[in-house]
Formats: C-alpha cells, sequence, structure tokens
C-alpha cells in the first residue's frame, strides 16, 4: 500500500476519524468495531490509488501520442486486485467476529483463533473443525488440572508471582 500516494487532487480519499470528544466516551468494544472498519475503509481506499495511476499513465501516453508501459499498467491492477482480496478477507473476520457471540461459548474464543474462513465463515467441515476443538479442549483440561479457562474471571485477578520449589523439581530428585 506504501508504493501507492493519493494523489494531490484526491485529498478527500481518506478514512474520517471519530472525533476525540465522542471517542472518549465510546465503550472499548464500539471502539474495536470502528477500528476493524476503519482498517477495511483505508484498504478499500487504497485500491482506488494504483486504479488512479494506471489510468494517469494511460492519458499520459494518449497526449504523447506514444506506447504505454502495458507491464507496469498491468503491475498496478495486480495490486488492485491483491488489496481487494484483503479487503474481502477482513471483512469475512469481521462478520465472523460479530456472529461469534452468538455460538456456544465452548466455541466461541476458538473459531475465532483456529479457523480461517473458506466456503463458510465458520470452516467447511463443521463437523470435523467442532471433534478437533473439543479434543484440543479436552487435553488443554487435562493438562490445566481440569480448570477451564474463564477469560472474564481472569481479567480481574492479580498476578501471582511464579515461585520454583527446589523439592518440586523432577531433576532435583535423586
Amino acid at each position: 500500500m506504501e508504493n501507492y500516494r493519493t494523489p494531490k487532487n484526491c485529498d478527500q480519499f481518506l478514512s474520517p476519524r471519530v472525533n476525540p470528544e465522542i471517542w472518549a466516551r465510546l465503550q472499548s468494544s464500539v471502539k474495536r468495531t470502528d477500528i476493524k472498519s476503519s482498517v477495511l475503509q483505508d484498504i478499500l481506499l487504497s485500491v482506488s490509488s494504483p486504479i488512479i495511476n494506471t489510468m494517469e499513465a494511460l492519458l499520459q501516453s494518449r497526449e504523447k501520442k506514444a506506447s504505454s508501459n502495458y507491464k507496469a499498467l498491468l503491475s498496478n491492477f495486480s495490486d488492485s486486485n491483491a488489496l481487494l482480496g484483503h479487503a474481502h478477507r477482513e471483512m469475512s473476520f469481521n462478520r465472523r467476529d460479530a456472529l461469534r457471540s452468538h455460538l456456544n461459548p465452548e466455541f466461541r474464543q476458538e473459531f475465532s483463533l483456529v479457523v480461517k474462513p473458506t466456503g463458510f465463515l465458520f470452516a467447511d467441515d463443521q463437523s470435523k473443525t467442532i471433534q478437533d476443538i473439543r479434543a484440543t479442549n479436552k487435553v488443554v483440561n487435562t493438562v490445566t488440572q481440569g480448570t477451564p479457562y474463564n477469560r472474564e474471571s481472569s481479567r480481574f485477578q492479580s498476578p501471582q508471582p511464579y515461585r520454583i520449589q527446589p523439592e518440586n523439581l523432577f531433576y532435583g530428585k535423586g
């Protein structure tokens, strides 16, 4: 995206920011949603820069009655296409994040981290993915002595210092 600067005559091609006095009063979840939308908006705006540069190059070639450098022009269109693909992917992640709160709590976190959107937002083979998540949760619960991770309760606990007790080290026993 840095290769394509917004042309000087397109100074309105920017993602508007939220007024600071309004931003300060918004809840963090609303801010996160707005930031995601703003990033997507920036990507979509950046798609226009390579297209505008290509149009400008074609117009200059026509004025000079010279042939265009088609390789450079195709590169611009290829970059635009890549940026559109990136925007599409971001939209998929945003849609899935919006729907996650309506899922069974057992799968909310895992679907956000593990599964990349393909034909379906939450996996092509959902039953296999759910089995894999359950198996992973079972292993994690076994390793952590059956104490499930609770994101909400862990947020407010102060961190406990980790102290090594020499008698508990496996290599300390002779």
